[in-house]
C-alpha cells in the first residue's frame, strides 16, 4: 500500500510539473528562470499574491516592474494582453491602472488550485483505467 501511495505521488507531481509547467512556459513565466525548477518558481509567486498577507502590493509592484523598465534610460513602450483589453505601459502608468491591469492579464485566485486539483485526478483517471482493465481481463469467459 505504500508503494501504490509512493508511486501515486510521483506521478501526481510529475502531472502537475507538466502541465503547470507547460502553461507558465507558454505565458513566459520561465523566461529568466531556470529551465527544471520554474514551474516551482511560478507557483510560489503565484501563491505569495494570493494566499499571503501582503498580497495586494506584491501584485501591484509586479506590474510596475513591468511598465517602469528603462533601457538607457528611456521608459520603454510596449503592451501587456489581458483577457478583456491590451494595455499599453503609458496607459497604465498615466492612470495607475496597476491592480486592474494585474487582474486582467495574470492568472486568477483560483488557478493554482485548480492545477493541483488536476494534478490529483488525472492520476486517479489513469489508475481507474488500469484497475478496471485488469478487471475486465481477469473474467472468465463462458462458453
Amino acid at each position: 500500500m505504500f508503494i501504490f501511495f509512493l508511486v501515486y505521488g510521483l506521478i501526481a507531481v510529475v502531472a502537475w510539473h507538466i502541465f503547470y509547467g507547460l502553461e507558465a512556459a507558454l505565458n513566459g513565466g520561465g523566461i529568466g528562470r531556470h529551465r527544471f525548477w520554474f514551474p516551482y518558481q511560478c507557483a510560489w509567486q503565484e501563491f505569495c499574491w494570493w494566499y499571503l498577507p501582503g498580497g495586494k502590493q506584491r501584485r501591484i509592484d509586479f506590474i510596475k516592474t513591468k511598465v517602469y523598465q528603462r533601457v538607457s534610460g528611456e521608459l520603454l513602450w510596449g503592451t501587456l494582453i489581458g483577457k478583456v483589453q491590451i494595455w499599453t505601459y503609458a496607459e497604465v502608468r498615466h492612470r495607475k491602472n496597476y491592480l486592474k491591469c494585474f487582474d486582467d492579464v495574470m492568472p486568477g485566485k483560483y488557478h493554482l488550485p485548480l492545477y493541483l486539483l488536476a494534478a490529483i485526478l488525472w492520476p486517479t483517471s489513469i489508475f481507474w483505467y488500469v484497475v478496471k482493465r485488469r478487471q475486465n481481463q481477469q473474467k472468465p469467459i463462458l462458453n
